[in-house]
């Protein structure tokens, strides 16, 4: 990545930093900082505004982290326009270039020496992340109008491009565990994947994503994937049939979001989120609709290609390397397809299986 000198887009950042220095000043009585560990690594957020502390930290809350003089890895800084009065920052970095994309519901620009990139979504949140130093700013006008994918995944776009910047991808997958053994569930939108998760939390599993998960390689050739958030998103039909989460479900309230409930799986089973474990199998769940839920072994070739298909173009600016973990993942790993049949109760039984197979 070229860091070059600094750039009008390098300006921008600075000044949207001052913004949130001062509006911390003077709000401090609105000001929360907590510490998470995301990935193995210590984040700090804080966060200007009791709403919007509130609805971005929920999902975050089973990856605590400790205090300590140590600088942390990341800094994320954000601020409420409606409950501190600050101006929420422009959508757009001046001096970027022209590349744009659409990604996780929102549009990402990026400067033209890739130091920057901006994520905006709708005309509501605006968040930045300064590559070089670690460092997220963003601002939302009304904590309230968050979108629950927001809520659920904050800083969607740009966490992961830390993420990747540290060699941890982000994939899109679900993956629950059982002594300290995980199945990572790779997936499309309606796949199943949060289906998988959430019954299988709900029978007693270990959960560590339903549609994003971070996935890290270490030097002896073995996968470890990690926690990201603690919220899962379901359709309505399918958060029925789990007794008692309807309570704590939460709906959707803006025309911008999809037709979803949003289930933080704290609020039912806080001592089965996990933060970590190792991979053991991957299994790509598709909806059947008839017959049983099983397992069905997949060729390797087959699995690259769901895989490719799934994750590879979701994270940015893909590369060469990207594609050669996932060839890594794939061989020294067992591949299944998980057929789900009209009975979902036989979910976990089979997931089960499979781990302690």
């Amino acid at each position: 990545m070229n860091r070059g000198p600094a750039s009008a887009a390098g300006e921008h950042f600075a000044a949207a930093r001052q913004r949130f220095e001062d509006t911390a000043r003077s709000c401090s009585d609105q000001l929360h900082v907590r510490e998470v560990d995301i990935a193995g690594a210590r984040v700090r957020l804080r966060l200007v505004g009791h709403t919007l502390a509130e609805y971005l930290t929920e999902t975050f809350a089973h990856l605590h982290g400790n205090h300590t003089s140590a600088p942390p890895a990341l800094e994320i800084d954000a601020w409420s326009e409606s409950e501190t009065g600050a101006a929420a920052m422009p959508g757009v970095l001046r001096g970027a270039s022209a590349f744009e994309a659409t990604m996780d519901g929102g549009s990402v620009s990026i400067s033209a020496d890739e130091q920057f990139v901006a994520y905006r979504v709708g005309d509501n949140s605006v968040s930045w992340i300064d590559r070089a130093a670690s460092r997220i700013v963003a601002s939302v006008r009304r904590p309230e109008d968050l979108l629950l994918r927001e809520r659920v995944k904050p800083f969607g776009a740009l966490l992961p491009v830390w993420l990747r910047d540290r060699g941890v991808r982000v994939l899109h997958a679900a993956a629950v565990a059982e002594g300290g053994q995980a199945l990572l569930l790779p997936g499309a939108s309606g796949s199943g994947k949060s289906t998988c998760a959430t019954f299988c939390v709900d029978a007693g599993l270990q959960y560590l994503g339903d549609d994003a998960v971070a996935l890290e390689e270490n030097g002896s050739g073995r996968f470890v994937v990690h926690s990201l958030y603690g919220g899962a998103r379901m359709w309505p039909e399918a958060g029925r049939l789990l007794s008692g989460w309807s309570r704590d479900a939460i709906e959707p309230h803006s025309s911008g979001d999809e037709a979803k409930l949003l289930l933080f799986v704290g609020r039912r089973h806080r001592n089965r989120l996990v933060p970590q474990a190792r991979v053991a199998a991957i299994a790509f769940p598709r909806v059947v609709g008839r017959g049983e839920t099983c397992l069905r072994p997949l060729h390797a070739v087959a699995a690259v290609r769901a895989l490719v298909a799934t994750s590879l173009f979701l994270s940015f600016r893909p590369e060469a390397s990207d594609m050669d973990q996932m060839l890594r993942l794939v061989r020294s790993l067992p591949a299944y397809s998980l057929e789900l049949g009209s009975d979902r109760s036989q979910i976990a039984a089979v997931v089960r299986g499979c781990l302690r197979g």
